[in-house]
């Protein structure tokens, strides 16, 4: 495998202090069409400990965890990503070698056939790392990408607000990222262990990723 350091390739729980920053999110309750809701809070990257990989290995991470339920693989996901505290200094993670080896892997990701994002709080400097990034995105991930900087109603017309949190003009519960974290995650090492015995061979042939 090319680029192993943008996969999972240790036991789970080494991976704890990554989690811990509280970056991803996996919501408890499915949405109105059944799908798993996955929350990006860009905010809480802290580029001083993380590396473009780190948060490659977060994402695959919470997708691995909820990938193969019978009711998500039929369904699909929803990221909602909120970029509140997005900074000039996260530009620098937007080199070409990391945008083009993340695109990859993005895209051999395909056990879930349906898959929005949706992105929030936006600003003009999103605006500019989205144009940096967009040449390495397939059509269909871009054509499923949605802005709504800060409205909320019209986010709740993609994601009924019964499971977000207040922070998220919701009435669903407060984020729990213990108990969330163990339900998904710590609770489903064999799901990972599997992954690290199998590896990615079927999507390297694919995409040589």
């Amino acid at each position: 495998m090319q680029y192993p350091q943008w996969f999972v390739e240790k036991p789970i729980k080494e991976y704890q202090s990554l989690l811990d920053l509280h970056t991803h999110y996996i919501l408890p309750e499915r949405d109105h069409k059944g799908r798993r809701v996955f929350l990006v809070k860009t905010g809480n990257i802290d580029l001083s400990r993380m590396k473009p990989t780190d948060m490659a290995i977060l994402d695959e991470i919470v997708y691995e965890a909820v990938a193969y339920e019978p009711e998500t693989l039929k369904n699909g996901t929803l990221t909602i990503t909120d970029m509140s505290g997005y900074s000039y200094r996260n530009l620098s993670w937007l080199m070409p070698d990391n945008l083009n080896i993340a695109a990859r892997k993005s895209n051999c990701n395909a056990v879930l056939e349906h898959h929005e994002h949706h992105i929030i709080n936006s600003s003009m400097l999103v605006n500019t790392a989205f144009s940096l990034m967009s040449p390495f995105m397939n059509k269909t991930i871009k054509d499923h990408v949605f802005f709504h900087y800060d409205d909320y109603e019209v986010l709740h017309k993609h994601v009924n607000p019964e499971i977000l949190p207040e922070e998220y003009r919701g009435t669903g519960p407060a984020l729990d990222y213990d108990a969330v974290y163990e339900r998904f995650i710590y609770n489903q090492e064999d799901i990972f262990q599997q992954l690290l015995q199998e590896g990615y061979v079927a999507e390297e042939k694919k995409q040589n990723v």
